[in-house]
């Protein structure tokens, strides 16, 4: 897959200097690799006559890879008809894996079809995302051109606007000079270059098809008067770039759908002549003695041509993806654009394409669409029989972390009369992460954000404390702790670099906010003293409502991973209600490696924690001695004149009853000119257990009614 400026560019201006701590320099740790265990996580799909087989648990399974027996460690199931709405579209604790969540791929061949079936296969994908999908699936959008090869413009995303969008996008806006995101998860650019264009999905106002249609007749390429030759080098392009996008694709988790818009190729280059006319005419001159005139390849196709088509339909197999043709040059009159110039049904250049298409589908397990016109009625077949996925889960050892293909086989047993099944075939072998292509590590990336279970082998916390700001929403500083040993747990060489990716998601999904961030260390020049580990300080601008806020860090040298998930609730500040942001506990600057993040494109507000002209850092998660008093902030909006606080500590991970604290305020201050509030206070825990907790704190008014309530974790040591 052709590799782009666009992120090069956006990680750039993410880069900053970390400060510099005297102390002389020592040698890293050592480390050895060790053998690894890993699950794999096999996505089933069990109907009988087109229904889903409901009701099966470990027992109606068996896995076997090669010759030899898996043990089965684990069955999750997705089922969407018993799945509430809200849980499929934040993908938030469905109780199963990612790898049960159905992923679709709408892949436009811009070279290979006609325009006009372009601009309708664009609007069959929209009503097919707009009403048949169900809220927890991911869908992503991706091109395949002559010129560029195959482009993944939008990542697998629940977000219906961004898919919208990026399908508006087709033809008018080069989606990697517009992308602002890392993971591709948001077409950041689109709407505000477009605006006033008006489509509340994506670009809207102007003929978006008339535009794609004038675009895309810029860039056909193929035509009846092309060569022999000329249509082999174009199937050869298509099956190397395709070829490179499947290999890709087996990063993200789950079985992937693609939806592959194209008028196809001549199949008779790869599989030889089917024409019957023709078949005599070449054996008449064989006869003949006329040599010169047969063409091998014409009889039986091109082997060169044949290798690498199917050489691209297995990497699709392997990596878990069907293929779904859609003949946007078999359709047939009646309303749509540019009808009077598609091939006659059962005419043999139509024909010969569809048969490519056809065994496209034929390898990979998928459908093969002969008429778009009926997508979302064909399509609502594929949809009801993966409405129930099974999640089979196996643990084979893993000697090597060398890339190579396994392949697994999934038996019934004990199953309805009749029943079929349709299972990843495979998998591959883990590679260490620094030899991942960027495309391979963005799909990896982005999976785990949209998967959303917290977790990993680095500790990352985070606090996110929402202020009033003079636009429409919130500033929402966001405070990032990574723990310094994790960072350096696997670690050969002298210097950490780290990615940092945090997104805000809508209840609906949708992706509302994102900042990210790459942080680099040498550590010879701090000493190898990392302190308490890595601080990141930056913000993020959201509207009011609630969110869920998914934070993750990787070390991109050892590729270990941390996912943190945090509830964001970003009040309305002008309903003047009181407001009460997490309990804020100041630290000293020297405990932390303190980094400030960079918005892309935005002018950073100021900071809004300061004490005269020092910035005040707040922990993400603070520790508190037993028994010790220990000063904290509260800030807040529209407080009473006269409130009381009260604080308790709620153990977390195990039933246990709260714990009431001690606290008091120390001092109020005046609310300043954008309303904020702050009261100086101090804490103390008393007598109880260590361990984790939440500290809940609520501001009440004298009659005892409570006004405002917010938390924060800790740690009580």
């Amino acid at each position: 897959m052709k590799q782009h400026n666009w992120h090069r560019a956006a990680w750039l201006v993410a880069l900053f200097v970390l400060p510099v701590l005297p102390s002389a320099a020592q040698q890293p740790a050592e480390f050895s690799e060790t053998t690894d265990v890993l699950l794999v996580e096999i996505p089933v799909h069990v109907t009988v006559k087109g229904e889903p087989v409901r009701g099966l648990t470990a027992q109606n399974f068996e896995v076997l890879e090669g010759k030899r027996k898996q043990k089965i460690v684990a069955v999750d199931v997705l089922d969407l008809a018993l799945t509430g709405a809200a849980e499929q579209a934040t993908g938030a604790q469905l109780g199963v894996s990612p790898a049960s969540r159905r992923r679709f791929l709408f892949l436009f061949d811009l070279s290979n079809s006609r325009p006009s079936g372009i601009v309708r296969a664009r609007e069959a994908s929209l009503a097919l995302a707009q009403g048949k999908l169900h809220p927890s699936d991911l869908a992503a959008v991706a091109t395949y051109s002559k010129g560029t090869g195959a482009q993944l413009i939008l990542g697998f995303t629940t977000d219906r606007a961004q898919l919208a969008a990026a399908l508006d996008s087709l033809g008018l806006v080069s989606p990697f000079d517009a992308v602002r995101d890392p993971l591709q998860l948001q077409i950041a650019q689109i709407e505000s270059e477009l605006e006033g264009t008006g489509r509340s999905t994506g670009l809207s106002g102007f003929d978006a098809s008339a535009t794609l249609l004038a675009t895309l007749k810029d860039q056909s390429t193929l035509s009846n008067r092309a060569s022999r030759d000329q249509v082999k080098q174009q199937i050869a392009d298509l099956s190397a770039s395709l070829d490179e996008l499947a290999r890709y694709l087996d990063s993200a988790p789950g079985r992937k759908q693609v939806v592959f818009f194209s008028s196809g190729f001549d199949s008779s280059i790869v599989f030889g002549t089917q024409d019957s006319e023709r078949i005599a005419e070449i054996s008449q001159d064989v006869q003949d003695g006329l040599l010169w005139r047969v063409d091998p390849d014409e009889r039986f196709g091109s082997s060169d041509s044949q290798s690498a088509l199917l050489a691209m339909l297995e990497s699709f197999r392997r990596s878990d993806c069907a293929v779904h043709p859609v003949d946007v040059a078999g359709l047939r009159a009646g309303g749509n654009v540019d009808s009077t110039k598609l091939e006659p049904a059962g005419s043999d250049a139509l024909n010969r394409t569809q048969d490519g298409l056809f065994v496209m589908a034929n390898q990979t397990g998928g459908t093969f669409y002969r008429n778009m016109n009926d997508l979302g009625d064909a399509m609502g077949d594929l949809l009801e029989r993966t409405s129930v996925t099974y999640v089979v889960s196996i643990k084979p050892r893993q000697e090597q972390l060398d890339g190579s293909y396994h392949p697994l086989k999934v038996r019934l047993k004990n199953v309805p009369k009749g029943a079929q099944i349709s299972h990843r075939p495979g998998y591959f072998a883990e590679r260490p992460y620094y030899e991942l292509e960027p495309t391979e590590r963005q799909l990896r990336t982005a999976g785990l954000i949209i998967g959303g279970t917290p977790g990993g082998s680095i500790p990352v916390s985070v606090l996110v404390a929402p202020f009033a700001a003079d636009d429409d929403g919130a500033y929402v500083l966001t405070a990032i702790e990574i723990a310094g040993e994790s960072l350096l747990r696997g670690l050969q060489t002298n210097g950490i670099t780290a990615e940092i990716y945090a997104y805000a998601f809508g209840a609906d999904g949708q992706v509302r906010d994102f900042l990210t961030q790459i942080v680099s260390i040498d550590l010879l020049k701090i000493g190898y003293q990392l302190g308490a580990g890595f601080k990141l300080l930056s913000h993020l601008q959201l509207p009011p409502g609630d969110y869920e806020l998914r934070t993750l860090v990787r070390n991109v040298q050892t590729g270990a991973t941390g996912l943190a998930v945090s509830p964001l609730s970003v009040p309305d500040f002008d309903d003047l209600s009181p407001t009460l942001l997490p309990p804020l506990f100041i630290e000293s600057a020297n405990r932390w490696l303190v980094g400030e993040g960079k918005r892309l494109g935005l002018d950073a507000p100021p900071y809004p924690l300061t004490r005269g002209d020092k910035q005040l850092i707040p922990a993400a998660r603070p520790l508190i001695p037993v028994g010790e008093t220990i000063p904290l902030l509260l800030v807040g909006y529209n407080l009473p004149s006269d409130l009381t606080v009260r604080a308790q500590l709620r153990p977390l991970g195990f039933d246990g009853a709260a714990h009431d604290c001690r606290l008091e305020l120390d001092q109020r201050y005046p609310p300043s000119l954008a309303g904020v509030e702050r009261l100086t206070a101090h804490l103390q825990t008393g007598d109880l257990l260590t361990g984790n907790y939440d500290l809940v704190v609520t501001l009440s008014n004298p009659a005892g009614a409570d006004l405002a309530t917010s938390s924060i974790p800790v740690i009580v040591f």
